[in-house]
């Protein structure tokens, strides 16, 4: 099994209490995890924890996670600092037969950073060959109540789902409506 980086964010994770961070929170690091050939392919990541004590030191095994768009592709995770939850960005595998696809972009959210669910389909090309259409390392920011994303996209003559001929832009209006 391979690991990716994908981000690095401040989470409360009270069910690991000997955090040395205070009150609970934590520097951990989400690592995508390179799935295709196992069983399930999809759906999880990986937490590393950040020792915020030694910077220099290794991060330590904390859990392997279900994150609807973890695995196989990049999400990336913001803390909204209004409402507090974690929100993610990434690739939802639809069809457990092409753990590579990337053709589905969703919205997820959690309260915790550890316990996701998928709350937005933000472009869903299902219907394409996943050979040749891609929505992939998406970012985004929030602006006031709004999420505004983008991403490396793959369509309409790519030579594969990968080489990007075009970047898609899209708002998410009203999002913290949808956790």
């Amino acid at each position: 099994m391979l690991y990716y980086s994908s981000k690095v964010s401040e989470v409360f994770v009270p069910q690991y209490p000997s955090y040395r961070a205070p009150k609970g929170y934590a520097f951990v690091h989400l690592l995508r995890m390179e799935l295709h050939a196992a069983r399930p392919n999809h759906g999880k990541a990986c937490l590393l924890e950040i020792n915020t004590n030694d910077w220099e030191a290794a991060p330590a095994f904390l859990q392997i996670i279900d994150m609807p768009t973890g695995a196989n592709s990049r999400t990336h995770v913001l803390q909204d600092g209004a409402g507090g939850k974690y929100w993610a960005v990434g690739n939802l595998v639809t069809d457990p037969n092409t753990p590579r696809m990337r053709s589905v972009l969703a919205l997820s959210v959690s309260d915790d950073g550890c316990d996701w669910r998928v709350v937005k389909l933000l472009l869903d090309y299902r219907d394409r060959d996943p050979a040749l259409v891609g929505f992939q390392y998406a970012g985004f920011i929030f602006d006031g109540d709004d999420i505004l994303y983008l991403a490396r996209t793959a369509i309409n003559g790519a030579r594969s789902f990968h080489d990007a001929n075009c970047q898609t832009f899209g708002v998410v209006r009203n999002f913290r409506a949808l956790g």
